[in-house]
């Protein structure tokens, strides 16, 4: 299943010095991408005011076990006003939240709004277990600050701000409780699940897709069809939905512990990490044909899962805690230099026109961060008000609109 999103950093500028790489990219025509070498960026890093303003969304939560509340902010990324150290935000509205609730969200395409998928005030008594879908779907933007939209969501999903203007959201109910005592230990529940669309203006719900099982997970979008991982008793599978009709066909059966996925729009596949079929030991990321369903193994890792990230064409990029990196660019181009033992960084999205990218951070000693990368030049720029002690940020990608997100 998707774990949560990683977050900011103070320490990018220090891990730029020890060799992260990243590629110039080419968006106009699909051509090739470039690295840069490795080495001290700011030599070969454009003047602070040629690079292009930009905005990212993301949910700020402070950083203790008894925080109450998210926060909704845009950061704003303009280099010319300062040195490439920090962002400056604009808040757009607080989301309370219950111990340890967990937050997710999309920025809304052609809009300066978000939409965010928070826990909501947990059911006590018999009803204790429908905390699983006690969260609720959030709209913000400046304007109006932020609204309720729908409830009965999944704890820990995260929307899908489609193009077409609808939010999609995965939402449920409880199913019977399994009993442990008899012999069937290891049994799980199956719920009631489905993919609804929530008119972002009126709120009105519109049931798209359902499912009996353990998990109906909204991993993007392509053309008109809701690209959807689905698990059951005895069955995990890539499916794909069209939003018009409801009609879903079946584009690859997967083993049942897939994760963190984007998908690549010019390629027209999806890209995973998932546990290798046969060896309960072995991560690998797969890239899945969405139209003949082939699944392609682009690399594997002893005990860890790898991090992928989908570019534009046949790009594609993967990072492991244990300090691995590597990419299958044009060329051989890399997107990231050996990083140090028991450190991730990781690509979380990238901007619509290609030119900045988030990147998550996470340190050996367990702290996060989350940093706006300038893809030509490695221009790295801390996002947050306070330091990665203070806050935890979840990154929803570039403010209008973002080409790839991880989810």
């Amino acid at each position: 299943m998707p774990e949560p999103v990683r977050d900011r950093s103070a320490t990018q500028t220090r891990r730029l010095r020890r060799g992260l790489a990243l590629v110039a990219t080419a968006v106009a025509a699909g051509a090739l991408l470039a690295a840069l070498p490795y080495g001290e960026p700011s030599s070969r890093a454009a003047a602070p005011e040629a690079l292009p303003v930009t905005e990212v969304a993301v949910l700020a939560t402070p950083r203790s076990i008894d925080a109450t509340s998210v926060e909704i902010r845009f950061e704003r990324i303009d280099t010319s006003s300062r040195p490439s150290s920090s962002a400056t935000s604009t808040p757009l509205g607080t989301i309370a939240l219950p111990r340890e609730g967990v937050a997710r969200g999309d920025v809304v395409p052609g809009a300066r709004a978000v939409v965010v998928v928070a826990d909501g005030t947990a059911p006590r008594g018999p009803r204790a277990r429908e905390t699983d879908f006690a969260a609720v779907l959030y709209g913000a933007d400046e304007a109006h600050g932020v609204t309720r939209l729908a409830d009965g969501i999944v704890h820990a999903s995260r929307p899908l701000a489609s193009l077409d203007g609808a939010i999609y959201v995965e939402r449920g109910v409880a199913g019977v409780d399994v009993s442990t005592g008899d012999g069937r230990a290891g049994r799980l529940r199956v719920d009631n699940l489905s993919v609804d669309a929530v008119d972002r203006a009126s709120a009105s719900i519109r049931a798209v897709y359902t499912w009996s099982g353990y998990a109906l997970h909204i991993a993007g979008e392509l053309d008109g069809e809701l690209v959807v991982y689905r698990v059951g008793p005895g069955v995990a599978e890539i499916v794909a939905i069209d939003r018009a009709t409801a009609r879903s066909r079946v584009v690859a059966a997967v083993p049942p512990f897939a994760r963190d996925f984007t998908l690549d729009g010019q390629a027209r596949s999806l890209v995973m990490s998932n546990l290798d079929a046969h060896d309960a030991t072995l991560w690998v990321v797969e890239r899945v044909d969405l139209a003949t369903g082939l699944r392609t193994r682009v690399m594997a890792t002893r005990d860890e899962a790898a991090v992928p990230f989908a570019l534009e064409g046949t790009g594609l990029a993967w990072a492991t805690r244990s300090g691995g990196r590597g990419s299958t660019l044009p060329r051989g181009a890399r997107l990231f230099a050996p990083a140090q033992t028991m450190e991730l960084e990781s690509l979380r999205a990238m901007a619509n026109d290609g030119v900045w990218a988030m990147t998550a951070h996470e340190a050996a000693d367990g702290s996060e961060s989350l940093s706006a990368v300038h893809v030509a030049t490695g221009t790295t720029v801390a996002i947050g008000k306070y330091g990665e002690a203070r806050e935890r940020l979840e990154a929803l990608g570039f403010v209008g609109g973002t080409r790839t997100a991880l989810r």
